[in-house]
């Protein structure tokens, strides 16, 4: 039993953490004497990462400083033999192995509940990857065992120097190492405050594999649900699975755009079970702009231009997107000149109709949905001008255009809603009354910002329209044109092409009917006006049999199963989880021994996938 002496202590520690972010606390020396260092992070940071998304709230996670990792990493090159001789972990000065914490019946060489000697599988040393220093489990335990006695109100308070009020400290969670026989890589403990009483949420987060999918290795249904039992009497809530299949990127990926199927369903009758036909099915899609295998990165790219342009205009720089010093920009404004001469005897006009017939059959193609063909004079002149190679080119190029609308020579068609500079001038061209601007200073670049904002605007409305999944009044925000700012403007055009993205993505990926698909582009745009997100998230629940093909086809990237058992107000749940990729960074380099941070397979089978296995214990208790 500790000493009464040592309980003030407790009470510090809780003080320290709670103030750990003042630089001159004296926190940061009681963590360093330890070799420790503590920070706080979202829940989200790694947390958990196998589970379910967290909350956006503020944890301290515990782990070891540099220094401390590269003197444990030395000590991993003793031979198995003197390892094995070893306690699980070497206490710091002044706390022993009793201190250290663990279960009373068991130690590193055997389970003395009931007499089976372990032998704990020996690692190879791996590399700490960015800012990771694990910690051995059984001195993670012992700063567990601080918080909660620190959270205890129980303790009289002369005992603690801590508030009456404990619900404000933040979560807990230590950085492990996995090299102790469960292999454990967190622990953590949390206060969870009820009506009527206080109490400790306590997690531990063990690891192992990867294992094909048939091994032994993994855990059955009985087996979980019996490592969740308590001795006695309890009540065993129902079984719970949930399953994740990604259709494109990659589920631990954040750098691309990416569609991922997480599915839930009850009674589970065996691991990997294929989702039934009663599940719930939500659709996560993530777009990042940019990725060229998308039917959109042709309209990313004059994205990229508009926005260059809009920088340009702000600090006087420009990157051309045409660097050819042999650029033709000049001549094909020529052409496109003659093309609407009215001098000219052509068959446009009879062209573009036969063209305009042909649009709806052009847009029922997910390859070609965003190539407008119905384009006016400041669209095709667009379309020109982005390969321009200098600003003298553009100049010249505007020049040539406003010199055969003053003399009449030409007289394009412009959109009715097309409120640009240039299409104003071209309207006034009609009756002689076009006043030629002084094309000088920053004026041509926004001539052609505004044109090219006002081609894409139209691009993406028109193929909303032309699949027919959302109608007219649900773009009346996006087509207001009250907007004067041209970085709003851009602003807008950037969201357009998100829902443009998404609506590309789910009508290849998902192969959604336009019912569904027209309900999700009409949330993503509602979602979208009020966000300013680059790289925006969707999510939107989906009837299961639109995607239950995906999910019968494929292997999931990640299957789990949660069991739930409920005894005196105490309450126990154990999450079994299987992923294709390392859950937990800090566990696995990308090495040969692993075949990389994923075992996903690549040819559409799965009977080659490699699990790795996390089984995450919660329990919840009340203070006493």
């Amino acid at each position: 039993m500790r000493s009464r002496t040592q309980l003030p202590q407790v009470g510090q520690f809780g003080d320290w953490m709670r103030n750990s972010h003042i630089k001159d606390h004296p926190s940061h020396g009681f963590f360093q004497e330890y070799s420790l260092e503590l920070k706080s992070v979202k829940a989200g940071y790694p947390i958990l990462a196998s589970s379910a998304k967290q909350e956006d709230i503020d944890i301290f996670l515990l782990q070891g400083i540099q220094h401390q990792q590269e003197n444990v990493n030395q000590e991993q090159q003793l031979d198995e033999s003197e390892c094995s001789s070893q306690p699980p972990c070497t206490p710091t000065d002044g706390a022993s192995c009793f201190e250290l914490g663990g279960s009373p019946l068991k130690t590193s060489f055997m389970d003395l509940a009931t007499g089976k000697f372990k032998t704990p599988e020996k690692r190879k040393p791996r590399s700490v990857k960015g800012d990771w220093y694990p910690i051995d489990s059984a001195r993670a335990r012992y700063f567990l065992s601080l918080y909660a006695l620190a959270c205890n109100p129980c303790i009289p308070p002369d005992d603690r120097v801590i508030d009456s009020t404990v619900e404000d400290l933040p979560p807990l969670w230590v950085l492990c190492n996995g090299h102790d026989v469960e292999h454990t890589v967190y622990v953590g403990s949390e206060v969870v405050k009820r009506k009527d009483y206080m109490g400790l949420s306590t997690y531990t987060v063990t690891i192992d594999g990867p294992f094909e999918k048939h091994s032994r290795s993994i855990m059955t249904i009985e087996d979980v649900v019996k490592s969740n039992l308590w001795g006695g009497y309890h009540s065993l809530g129902p079984t719970k699975a949930h399953a994740s299949f990604v259709l494109l990127g990659d589920h631990w990926d954040n750098k691309s755009s990416n569609i991922e199927l997480d599915i839930r369903w009850e009674m589970v009758h065996k691991v990997l079970q294929k989702p039934p036909n009663n599940a719930a099915a939500t659709a996560h899609v993530k777009i990042v702009p940019g990725d060229p295998t998308i039917p959109t990165y042709a309209l990313y790219k004059e994205l990229r231009f508009l926005k260059n342009l809009h920088s340009a205009l702000t600090i006087g720089e420009i990157t051309w997107q045409n660097d050819n010093n042999e650029s033709t920009t000049l001549a094909a404004v020529k052409m496109l000149i003659e093309e609407f001469d009215v001098r000219l005897d052509n068959t446009r006009k009879e062209e573009k109709d036969d063209l305009h017939n042909d649009t709806r059959q052009l847009m029922s193609d997910s390859n070609a949905m965003l190539q407008r063909v119905d384009l006016d004079f400041t669209d095709k002149l667009w379309n020109i001008l982005i390969e321009s190679s200098s600003y003298t080119e553009l100049l010249d190029s505007f020049r040539e255009v406003f010199t055969a609308l003053q003399a009449g020579h030409i007289e394009p068609m412009v959109n009715q809603r097309n409120n640009t500079q240039l299409a104003r001038l071209v309207r006034d061209s009609y009756s002689g009354k076009m006043a030629t601007p002084d094309l000088t200073g920053a004026l041509p670049l926004q001539l052609l910002l505004e044109i090219g904002i006002e081609k894409l605007t139209v691009d993406y409305v028109t193929a909303f329209l032309a699949t027919e999944v959302v109608h007219l009044f649900d773009l009346d925000y996006y087509l207001a044109t009250s907007r004067a700012d041209y970085g709003c403007q851009l602003r807008v055009t950037e969201k357009l092409h998100a829902v443009a993205e998404l609506l590309v993505l789910c009508k290849v990926f998902l192969e959604l009917p336009d019912k569904q698909l027209g309900i999700f582009a009409r949330h993503a745009l509602k979602q979208m006006e009020h966000s300013d997100d680059e790289e925006p998230e969707f999510t939107m629940p989906l009837p299961f049999e639109n995607v239950m093909s995906s999910c019968q086809s494929d292997a999931p990237a990640m299957w789990g199963i949660e069991v739930s058992t409920e005894r005196d107000q105490q309450y126990l749940t154990t999450r079994y989880e299987l992923s294709t990729a390392v859950p937990f960074p800090h566990m696995w380099k990308e090495d040969a021994e692993t075949g990389g941070s994923s075992t996903r397979h690549t040819d559409g089978r799965d009977e080659d996938v490699r699990y790795f296995c996390t089984l995450i214990r919660h329990s919840h208790m009340q203070f006493l």
